[in-house]
């Protein structure tokens, strides 16, 4: 058997790529590469390896199951976010973490490596 003809095990799947429709007893499927899968036992997030980003619309490989950003535009939202806070000035008792972190300082000396 030639290379061609071998099937891809991780083929790109995109949410557009997926056909939706009905099987026996009316119930719902997906169509992906001609394997047909029950809508009710899988999603069509957890069958797609690339998605569209909601933002800039680029395709991008999916990290996780529901994401929805490429990573360019989910760093951009995230620097907004951060931005958005409000500065304030330390009082020395209260805990401080980094951002998007659960590392916690709980002292200068701590902070001062």
């Amino acid at each position: 058997m030639k290379n061609s003809q071998l099937k891809n095990p991780n083929p790109k799947i995109n949410l557009k790529d997926i056909v939706e429709g009905k099987a026996m007893r009316e119930h719902n499927t997906f169509e992906v590469n001609g394997t047909i899968y029950w809508a009710d036992r899988i999603s069509k997030d957890q069958l797609a390896t690339h998605a569209d980003c909601l933002i800039c619309g680029k395709e991008f490989e999916k990290d996780y199951t529901y994401q929805r950003h490429c990573t360019s535009c989910e760093l951009k939202i995230d620097s907004e976010n951060f931005n958005k806070l409000e500065l304030i000035e330390w009082d020395g008792k209260t805990p401080l973490c980094i951002w998007d972190s659960d590392t916690f300082f709980f002292s200068e000396d701590d902070i001062i490596m």
